[in-house]
C-alpha cells in the first residue's frame, strides 16, 4: 500500500510540473519535458531519489500502452541517472548475540515491543515491509512457523526458533495496544508508520553497536551475513531472504570475499615478509 500511495505521489507531480513548466499535455510530452523534470527534480533531490521518480513515471505510461491509451512511453529512452552503490557494513556476530540474549525486562511495555522487532527482525530477516503488515494470522506456533508476505505478494515461510516463538505468543497474549490483526500496530489498530519502525529500530540497536547505519535493513543484511560466515547454503538463505534471483544473495558472498582478502593480507607469510622489508 505504501508503494502504490509513493508511486501515485510521483506521478501526480510529474504531471503538476509538466502542466505548469511546460506546453505539453498528457499525450504530448516527450523526451524534453521529461528532461526538464529530471533537472527541476536534482535541484532539490538525489540521484536515487530522481529515478524512483522517473521508475514510477515509466511505470504509469506502460500502464497506458497497455490501456492502448497511448502508443508510446516518453521515458523508454531516458537513462536512470548513475547512483553509487550503499555499502551497508553488517553487525558483527558478536553484536548479532547481544540482540538475541539481551536479559533486559521490558514486560510489558512499549519498550517490550521495540525489542521484540529488533529480534524478529535480525532472526527472520524480514524486511521492514513485511515486518510492518505481519498479521497473528501468519504465526502457527505449532509448527514454529511465520508466513511472510513478499514484494509482489510472494509469500514464504520462515522457520522460529521455540524461545522467539514463544516470545511472539506472549506478546500477542498481552495485546499491549489492542493491535487487532496486526502483530505490531498503531494505536488506530492501523500497520505502524515505515517512518516510525525506521525511527525504533534505530534507537533500538544504538544500544548493541555503535555503526553508523542502524536501520532495519541492516538487521536483514546482517543475518545473510552471519549465516553464510557460518556454513549456510547460499540457496537456503535466498529462500528465507524471499530474492527472487541467487543474484541478489550473493551480495553477501562478495562481502566475504573482501573480509578474506583483507585477512590474506595481513596474515599470509608472504604478505607479512613484505611488510617487514
Amino acid at each position: 500500500m505504501h508503494t502504490v500511495n509513493a508511486y501515485s505521489r510521483d506521478v501526480v507531480e510529474f504531471q503538476a510540473f509538466v502542466q505548469s513548466h511546460t506546453q505539453a499535455s498528457l499525450d504530448t510530452i516527450g523526451k524534453k519535458e521529461v528532461r526538464m523534470f529530471i533537472a527541476h527534480q536534482l535541484s532539490q533531490k538525489s540521484n536515487r531519489s530522481v529515478n524512483r521518480k522517473l521508475s514510477s513515471v515509466r511505470a504509469f505510461y506502460r500502464f497506458l500502452q497497455k490501456t492502448e491509451t497511448l502508443d508510446y512511453n516518453p521515458l523508454d529512452s531516458v537513462k536512470s541517472l548513475k547512483v553509487e552503490k550503499k555499502v551497508i557494513i553488517p553487525l558483527s556476530q558478536k553484536e548479532g548475540s547481544k540482540i538475541l540474549y539481551d536479559t533486559r525486562n521490558y514486560y510489558p511495555t512499549i519498550e517490550h515491543r521495540n525489542k521484540l522487532m529488533i529480534e524478529i527482525l535480525y532472526h527472520t530477516g524480514i524486511r521492514r515491509s513485511e515486518l510492518i503488515t505481519l498479521q497473528k494470522k501468519y504465526f502457527d506456533f505449532h509448527k514454529r512457523e511465520i508466513k511472510v508476505l513478499g514484494k509482489r505478494n510472494k509469500q514464504r515461510v520462515i522457520p522460529l526458533n521455540s524461545e522467539l516463538a514463544q516470545k511472539i505468543s506472549d506478546y500477542i497474549s498481552m495485546d499491549l495496544e489492542n493491535s487487532g490483526d496486526y502483530i505490531f500496530a498503531g494505536k488506530s489498530g492501523a500497520p505502524l508508520n515505515p517512518k516510525t519502525v525506521y525511527t525504533i529500530v534505530k534507537k533500538e540497536l544504538s544500544a548493541y553497536t555503535e555503526k553508523e547505519n542502524k536501520g532495519p535493513h541492516v538487521l536483514r543484511h546482517s543475518l545473510a551475513t552471519h549465516m553464510l560466515q557460518n556454513g549456510a547454503e547460499i540457496n537456503s538463505v535466498k529462500e528465507i531472504l524471499g530474492h527472487s534471483s541467487l543474484a541478489a544473495t550473493e551480495v553477501y558472498t562478495h562481502l566475504d570475499l573482501k573480509k578474506l582478502t583483507g585477512l590474506i593480507a595481513e596474515t599470509h607469510p608472504r604478505e607479512v615478509k613484505n611488510q617487514k622489508t
